[in-house]
């Protein structure tokens, strides 16, 4: 009887270390999409950063060409 209580025992300390290990990769998981969406993060406002800069870059050039009649775009 003892050995199968301890048998038991062991079975549930298994299952348990399982579960830790199970809920570990988890976090580990999270942990590793939540980084990833930070650099996504970053990465989207430099693109629209560099987005502003150059529509700002081509109003001056449309602007520069544009007639100094103070007319806006086709008549």
């Amino acid at each position: 009887m003892d050995q199968t209580r301890r048998d038991a025992a062991w079975q549930r300390i298994e299952a348990a270390l399982t579960r830790l290990d199970a809920a570990a990769r988890s976090r580990s998981d999270a942990a590793t999409l939540e980084l990833r969406l930070l650099e996504e993060q970053e990465r989207h406002q430099a693109l629209r950063s560099g987005l502003r800069d150059t529509l700002s870059r081509i109003d001056a050039l449309i602007g520069s060409h544009a007639p100094s009649t103070g007319e806006v775009g086709p008549a």
